[in-house]
């Protein structure tokens, strides 16, 4: 029998696992799942911190570049202003200009207009002068040897300066001259010579003829208002010579000539407001406290209540002159229709009053309403009394039509006022 050898293995026991080795591996598995959860909670705080640091950096960024943008906009925004303002001011600068270069071409053409008229006066004055030269000498010669009222008469007759200045001078040195006649041509020199030395000559010695002429003693003494050396011991004497002959209308006249040439509105007030108890030219007392209220610069309320109660007493022979100044503070004032209804109401009172036509042309030409005025100075030129009016209306009538013919636009009048 062969020999057989026989390994011999040891036996493993069989018995079940214990409950520790269960317990172990269960707990070995547990740490491993909990080490692996670990490890992604680890990753995902990493990531998460990374991304945090990722927007944060990215808003830093964004704030730095929205702030320097807002820098660049703020940059631009000043910019657009100081270009805005430098726009404006360089904008009002040529408006500016304009408007200056504007004002200086009106003035140098209304400049022109006025030469144009002017020169053009002068030359129809000398031209009528050199038309009726050929009257002057017949004229002297027929006064050679007349006496005073003749000579007054052709004095008054006459238009032509040269000839009334002789005439004058005749009768002031003419021995039969009285003070009626010399009063009467010293109202001429005055009034249509404009001559106050003749004047002052003549008044001075129709009073010396006659110390009944008060009225010549009140032109004389409103005259001397002209001389400041004379012009004290002359207010003393017209304040008393208004005082004692309160109802002499040249002496009330002459008495507010006289402050309104020393402008002494004052004293005009106190006197006129006194006067008003004993004279019977109250229209013009009122019209003269008018004047002072105007100068003194008081309420508008008094001067026309004072021009109104002025107008109340006028009569016929006071009226003209009462509106006319009156016409004049409304005019300048802008008060256009009430000067109108003044002027009107006192034409239709007065028709052949020459100065009320020419001040409601003078209103109208303000107006621009150029062929009204026209027809106004062309009636003033009518009814004029004396040369003196009728040269003042002439010489409007002369403007006019310059102006139209300058501009033709003036032809067209627009619409009246309501």
């Amino acid at each position: 029998m062969p020999f057989e050898i026989v390994a011999q293995i040891p036996s493993v026991p069989q018995t079940a696992p214990s409950s520790l080795d269960i317990n172990s591996l269960i707990t070995i598995i547990s740490l491993m799942i909990t080490a692996v959860s670990v490890y992604f909670l680890f990753r995902q705080v990493q990531i998460t911190r990374q991304f945090r640091r990722e927007d944060a950096l990215e808003k830093a960024v964004e704030r730095e570049i929205e702030g320097r943008i807002g820098q660049q906009l703020m940059t631009l925004r000043s910019l657009e202003i100081s270009l805005s303002s430098e726009l404006e001011k360089l904008s009002n600068e040529v408006d500016s200009e304009r408007t200056q270069f504007s004002q200086q071409f009106e003035i140098q053409k209304e400049s022109f207009k006025e030469q144009y008229i002017q020169y053009k006066s002068q030359a129809d004055q000398i031209q009528l002068l050199l038309e009726r030269a050929q009257t002057l000498v017949p004229s002297l010669e027929q006064a050679t040897g007349a006496i005073p009222q003749q000579l007054l008469t052709l004095a008054q007759q006459t238009d032509e300066p040269p000839e009334q200045l002789s005439l004058l001078l005749k009768i002031l040195d003419h021995q039969e001259s009285d003070s009626t006649v010399l009063e009467f041509a010293g109202d001429l020199a005055r009034v249509r010579l404009g001559n106050r030395k003749l004047a002052e000559k003549l008044y001075y010695r129709a009073y010396n003829e006659d110390n009944l002429a008060i009225g010549a003693r009140a032109e004389y003494l409103h005259l001397m208002a002209y001389h400041p050396e004379k012009r004290l011991q002359a207010e003393i004497d017209i304040v008393e010579l208004a005082r004692n002959h309160p109802n002499n209308r040249t002496v009330i006249s002459n008495l507010n000539n006289f402050f309104v040439q020393i402008g002494d509105y004052h004293k005009l007030l106190e006197i006129g407001t006194e006067l008003l108890m004993s004279s019977t030219h109250v229209a013009l007392l009122w019209r003269n406290i008018a004047v002072a209220h105007t100068e003194l610069g008081h309420s508008d309320e008094e001067v026309v209540q004072s021009y109104e109660t002025a107008l109340s007493y006028a009569d016929e022979e006071n009226y003209a002159n009462v509106a006319v100044v009156y016409a004049r503070y409304l005019i300048k004032r802008d008060r256009y229709q009430k000067a109108e209804k003044t002027l009107i109401k006192a034409i239709e009172a007065l028709p052949t009053q020459s100065p009320l036509h020419l001040l409601r042309g003078d209103l109208y030409r303000e107006l621009k309403l150029y062929t009204h005025a026209q027809t106004c100075f062309q009636i003033a030129h009518d009814t004029a009394r004396n040369s003196t009016e009728q040269q003042n209306a002439r010489e409007r009538l002369s403007s006019i039509r310059l102006l139209v013919t300058i501009d033709l636009n003036l032809i067209v009048d627009p619409p009246i006022v309501t």
